[in-house]
Order: structure tokens, then sequence, then C-alpha cells
């Protein structure tokens, strides 16, 4: 049995993945699901602006990703001129 909030599961299932985020186990139906208020609370107490934190890890990530881009571009550039240098 693997806990996830109810938002977390939901958003889960409503992308297609018909499969428990833990184990992969098939889930038949949302109705398979059995609500659990008290790990809902639990995660509000852990994470009382979840919506805020996510933010935040959507930024980070955001970053990161214009960064490895960046490299790749300036890697692939040096590696174009390294090829006309030869070729000369």
């Amino acid at each position: 049995l693997h806990r996830f909030c109810s938002d977390c599961i939901v958003t889960a299932l409503r992308t297609g993945n018909k499969e428990c985020p833990t184990c992969r186990k098939k889930l038949v139906s949302k109705r398979s699901l059995r609500p659990d208020p008290n790990f809902d609370a639990l995660i509000s107490k852990i994470y009382p602006s979840r919506d805020e934190y996510e933010a935040h890890q959507d930024r980070v990530l955001a970053k990161l990703s214009r960064l490895h881009n960046q490299q790749a571009l300036s890697s692939s550039i040096e590696e174009g001129l390294k090829m006309q240098a030869m070729h000369r």
C-alpha cells in the first residue's frame, strides 16, 4: 500500500498514467483509491504553501534547463569551429 496526497495521485491519473507512481502496479480505476484525510493533513503541515514550493521548483528547473542548453550550444559551436579549422 502506497500513500500519495490526493492532488498528486489525481494529477498522475489525469495525465494518463494508470499505475502506482511507486511500484508501477496497474490501477484499475480512480474508484479503487481510498481517501486518506490524515495523510493529506500531514502533507499540508509539511508543505503549508505547496503551490509556492512547486512554483519555486519550476523556476529552478527552468534555470537549470537554460544553463544546460547554453552549455550545449557553446560546446556545439566550439566543436564546429574546430572542425572548420581542420578542413582549412
